[in-house]
């Protein structure tokens, strides 16, 4: 049976490779508008542990 990777929780943000950019990236939602658009932030990095370590110090910071 394959084992799943855990998902991340609500708030916890996302990670994945862009094949545009050739870097790693992050995204995470912040909040809504008073249009109700979503507002994300992201963080970009050559190596997957580097963009999670910017996005924990970021999630911190909110």
């Amino acid at each position: 049976m394959v084992k799943r990777k855990p998902k991340n929780h609500y708030g916890e943000g996302s990670i994945f490779y862009s094949n545009i950019k050739q870097k790693w990236m992050a995204q995470i939602n912040v909040g809504k508008d008073e249009n109700g658009k979503v507002i994300r932030k992201s963080v970009i990095a050559d190596t997957q542990e580097e963009v999670k370590t910017k996005l924990d110090e970021f999630v911190w910071l909110l």
